[in-house]
């Protein structure tokens, strides 16, 4: 809902998928933006053409969600067939990402082979820049790769369990096998 709005945009700032500007912006990280293409490449892969449900980084599905519980509220659907609607479509997300995370894998691989380069090649980053530790609220290091719009270089993507590498996808109880009764 709307009322928990606050609590979404304090998880995507939280897990480092965007960073606040002076101005008050948000403006999105380099893990940020691998995920988005992660995610949009399922679109490509697996999508039918125009397929806005397969792109989790899109508003749309949000929209279609709250499109489909006003007509419930104006009696013109039921929430049955909203509920059923929804939550097949998640399934097929779902299903989709776990049986298949290449692309979201192979972005987050990506950049952290462009960090680890960015961090050899400037040594003293982690460290504030020029050997000086960093200051609490200061980015680390002075700015990050030229490239990427001048974005601040990859922070923390491991904290809240995401950023790839193991545990990044939790496979046990929720994978492929455990769905077909394994």
């Amino acid at each position: 809902t709307d009322a928990t709005m606050h609590e979404h945009i304090a998880t995507i700032e939280n897990r480092g998928y965007a960073h606040r500007t002076p101005n008050g912006r948000f403006s999105p990280s380099e893990l940020g933006v691998a995920l988005v293409k992660g995610f949009g490449a399922f679109q490509n892969l697996h999508g039918r053409d125009g397929d806005f449900r397969l792109h989790l980084a899109a508003p749309r599905l949000r929209a279609q969600m709250e499109a489909d519980m006003d007509l419930v509220a104006r009696g013109m659907k039921t929430k049955e067939s909203m509920v059923e609607a929804c939550l097949s479509t998640m399934k097929e997300i779902f299903i989709m990402i776990s049986d298949g995370p290449q692309p979201i894998d192979r972005e987050i691989r990506d950049l952290e082979r462009q960090q680890q380069a960015y961090l050899a090649a400037n040594p003293g980053h982690r460290k504030g820049g020029g050997g000086q530790p960093a200051q609490r609220g200061q980015p680390r290091g002075g700015g990050g790769p030229p490239k990427g719009g001048g974005r601040r270089p990859f922070r923390g993507a491991r904290r809240g369990g995401g950023g790839g590498g193991k545990g990044f996808y939790r496979r046990g109880k929720g994978g492929r096998a455990a769905r077909r009764g394994r």
